[in-house]
């Protein structure tokens, strides 16, 4: 993975999944940090759904069960080991069981308000 890609996948994970909401500061320079290298809206969603929700979703309870405890950001080592691994296993996963993998996760998603970041990425 590339020093882009690890930027771009911290980022993400820490403006969704820390005990925080993201401020306008974190969208624009989100916003910024996609529209510089090319990141397009659905390849930011597809990324979000498939591969950093599945790991760090955890890190709000899944949008379901309360979770007890400050995160203040994602180790850069962990996050590059779970992404490859995450990757790995999307190839391996059941048709159905990624399908409904992959809607549970865009409704969380829209839960955490990702439209006002993918709002101001300015390729489709």
């Amino acid at each position: 993975m590339n020093e882009t890609h690890k930027k771009i996948y911290l980022t993400l994970a820490d403006m969704f999944f820390l005990d925080q909401d993201p401020s306008t500061q974190n969208l624009i320079y989100a916003s910024k940090l996609l529209n510089e290298n090319n990141w397009g809206k659905e390849k930011t969603k597809r990324v979000l759904v498939t591969i950093i929700a599945p790991i760090y979703a955890r890190n709000i309870g899944h949008g379901i069960y309360p979770v007890i405890g400050i995160w203040d950001g994602f180790d850069e080592q962990e996050l590059v080991d779970e992404v490859d691994k995450r990757i790995k296993k999307i190839n391996k996963n059941k048709v159905f069981f990624k399908k409904l993998q992959d809607k549970f996760y865009t409704y969380l998603m829209e839960q955490l308000e990702w439209q006002n970041l993918i709002n101001l990425i300015d390729k489709e």
